[in-house]
């Protein structure tokens, strides 16, 4: 397992990837030596976006309130917050762990200097629960005012893995495109 993994490798760091990870930093106490320094790159604020979902009506797939998030948060030496208001909600509440701020970077790309005919909107996103329930509720709710109002040539393009089963959910919607994993995303920021 994990630990076997651990004592084998033998990392300098290890980052745990969102909050439901970062349990597995609780094996470190059985390490004798190397004990790796343990971030966790929180993404967002779990038990915030657990609240927005379920005053929706929805349940989100991380049920977690505040209070355990930042008892599993302050199991890790430094936790990485994305946004500011993430940094400023752990800076409040943690008591052992560090917390550093990094933000998302990426390239800006510019539009084409014509515009597509016919508009595409894009949506951009990982295969998570999160991302295929907003894009399933913003086709369902959003898309047929968007076509109502901008008109029915316009096209929106949905890219990245938040495709993988989408096309079994009954979203063939005029104008809705499931592109899927593309290697480079940069022409499709550029055509939209």
């Amino acid at each position: 397992g994990f630990l076997d993994t651990l004592k084998k490798c033998r990392p300098r760091v290890v980052i745990f990837e969102y909050l439901l990870t970062a349990y597995l930093a609780s094996v470190f106490k059985f390490l004798k030596r190397d004990v790796p320094v343990a971030f966790l790159d929180t993404l967002d604020v779990a038990s915030r976006r657990a609240d927005a979902f379920r005053d929706h009506g929805v349940r989100h797939w991380v049920e977690i309130d505040e209070e355990a998030e930042i008892r599993v948060a302050d199991t890790v030496d430094c936790v990485i917050a994305i946004q500011k208001d993430d940094a400023t909600f752990f800076k409040e509440r943690l008591k052992r762990a560090r917390l550093v701020t990094v933000p998302h970077c990426c390239e800006i790309v510019r539009s084409l200097k014509e515009p597509i005919n016919p508009p595409i909107v894009l949506f951009v996103g990982a295969d998570s629960a999160p991302n295929k329930h907003g894009i399933k509720e913003f086709i369902a709710k959003a898309w047929p005012r968007v076509t109502r109002r901008v008109g029915t040539d316009v096209r929106l393009r949905v890219v990245g893995r938040v495709c993988d089963g989408l096309e079994k959910c009954g979203l063939e919607l005029a104008g809705v495109e499931l592109a899927g994993y593309v290697e480079d995303t940069r022409l499709e920021y550029r055509r939209a």
